[in-house]
């Protein structure tokens, strides 16, 4: 790959090189990249709903095994899953990266690669960039926008005691992608010369940490089918920690049930190869696309009909004490920052 300056960019030739990568949609776009600031069309009766984050290179980065198109990827990703679990629409994303010096033209080119083929698949459009020159590390920070209706806004703390705890997809699976790049980084590292990556059927696990992908269908099918949660959180912070939020929230508690809680083969596979308790990866990966959610007891019925939603415990009045349940051991408190409490 050849390696271009930005410096050696104009500023006004730059922005149009950054509009022609990246997708605009005048129907939600009145004012975008041409201007000083964007114009967003809302429709009447709507909330507006927003959501920012920041990657950071060296803690939430690493450039060994993400390529600047994942990470373009992921910052729309991460933006819109925030939205998804307030039940929002996501419909637009700011940018604002602090670039080091490494970073050529030809790479920034190839982190909007990226953020277009995100906002293609979610139907988002970019409605601000904003750059930067660093001395340190690259810096990614994003701002995910759109649209709510007032009856369908949800929060942490709506549930209530015998509701259904349901989730999306496997937990554990992205950060189950992260350990298998950081184990192939050792290798490298320890070895680069003729080093050759060796994915034992793994790229369902990376992809869900390269380019993750928020349960866009899901939440569309739930609103289709008139299944509300009570409350709803992301999973970023792992199963354990999505719920214990919700439970914060409400001044209730939960109970876990350890063999519904969902198992992948390939999970279980990579914990055992590499010593670990797949559970741990369940409770505490982190960084998942996912949802966690309640429901009335009631909704249990469109809960199975739903093929992405699995449900895994219910909803106690033990103000803020998580439980994990199963037939042989009990229940036995849950730490939701990961590991078990001190009985």
């Amino acid at each position: 790959m050849s390696f271009t300056p930005i410096s050696l960019q104009d500023g006004g030739a730059l922005t149009r090189k950054i509009q022609s990568w990246v997708p605009a949609d005048p129907s939600i776009l009145v004012v975008s990249l041409s201007e000083e600031a964007a114009v967003i069309r809302i429709p009447e009766g709507d909330h507006v709903i927003t959501a920012s984050g920041l990657m950071i290179e060296g803690i939430h980065a690493d450039l060994t095994y993400q390529s600047m198109a994942h990470l373009g990827f992921k910052s729309v990703s991460r933006g819109l899953g925030s939205l998804l679990a307030m039940n929002g629409q996501g419909e637009w994303i700011t940018l604002n990266l602090a670039l080091p010096r490494k970073i050529s033209l030809e790479l920034l080119e190839d982190f909007f690669s990226g953020v277009r083929a995100a906002c293609r698949e979610f139907r988002l459009s970019v409605a601000g960039v904003n750059l930067s020159p660093t001395s340190a590390n690259l810096v990614i920070g994003y701002t995910a926008g759109g649209r709510v209706s007032p009856d369908q806004l949800i929060r942490k703390g709506g549930c209530a005691a015998g509701d259904l705890i349901a989730v999306t997809g496997y937990p554990g699976r992205s950060f189950s992608g992260l350990k298998v790049l950081l184990r192939e980084k050792a290798i490298y590292l320890s070895q680069p010369e003729g080093y050759s990556p060796s994915f034992q059927n793994e790229s369902w696990l990376i992809e869900s940490y390269l380019t993750p992908r928020p349960p866009v269908s899901t939440t569309s099918w739930m609103s289709a089918n008139q299944l509300k949660p009570t409350a709803m959180a992301g999973l970023t912070e792992g199963l354990a920690g999505g719920l214990y939020q919700l439970i914060s929230a409400s001044g209730l508690g939960a109970d876990l049930e350890e063999n519904l809680l969902p198992s992948h083969e390939q999970i279980r596979d990579l914990a055992t190869r590499l010593g670990d308790d797949d559970l741990q990866y369940v409770l505490y990966g982190g960084d998942d696309p996912g949802l966690i959610m309640t429901f009335p007891p009631s909704a249990a019925d469109r809960i199975e009909s739903c093929e992405d939603l699995t449900v895994i415990g219910t909803i106690t009045s033990s103000h803020q004490h998580l439980m994990l349940v199963n037939p042989i051991d009990g229940a036995r408190p849950v730490d939701p920052i990961g590991g078990w409490q001190n009985e």
